[in-house]
């Protein structure tokens, strides 16, 4: 199993990844350039949750926003940088059954604009890429704490101190 982080791509069309990553600057955030995570399975399946998909974006009634399960082959290789989990594949098997479960949830806008503020604000029924992707990992890895609010800029680190990804 692998953490997959979308590195922001400056000019492209995806103009909110750019915005991402200059709040994540703001933040002093260490990996700033990451703008989306994913959690990678062992046969190339890949989820999280999106809020890319068009007009209706961020409702969780279009395909391929919300919470969804893609294909490695479906992605741009080239702009993402992987990293192994330290996960059994028992543990991996798991934790794909909790994604199969939270699926299809909302995008969760107000969480992401909810960023710069105290607290934890979200809707209850919508998630962004970072938390519903930890969150199924601190699920089934007791050891690992449970941040409730989590950038893709931060996801990283967090899990090096945890102990899930090696170096």
């Amino acid at each position: 199993m692998e953490l997959g982080l979308f590195q922001n791509q400056p000019g492209d069309k995806h103009k909110f990844d750019g915005i991402t990553a200059a709040y994540q600057r703001h933040k002093k955030d260490p990996d700033p350039e990451s703008t989306h995570g994913e959690l990678i399975f062992r046969d190339g399946v890949m989820y999280s949750s999106s809020g890319r998909g068009g007009l209706f974006a961020g409702h969780g009634l279009w395909p391929g926003v919300g919470t969804r399960f893609i294909h490695l082959r479906d992605i741009e290789p080239h702009k993402w940088k992987r990293y192994p989990l330290l996960i059994s594949r028992k543990k991996e098997d798991q934790i794909r059954e909790d994604c199969e479960s939270q699926k299809p949830l909302a995008y969760d806008w107000l969480g992401i604009l909810g960023q710069p503020l105290p607290g934890n604000i979200q809707w209850p029924w919508a998630v962004y890429c970072t938390e519903t992707c930890n969150d199924k990992i601190c699920h089934r890895i007791k050891t690992i704490l449970y941040k409730p609010k989590m950038r893709p800029g931060e996801i990283l680190d967090w899990y090096r101190a945890e102990g899930l990804i090696g170096g």
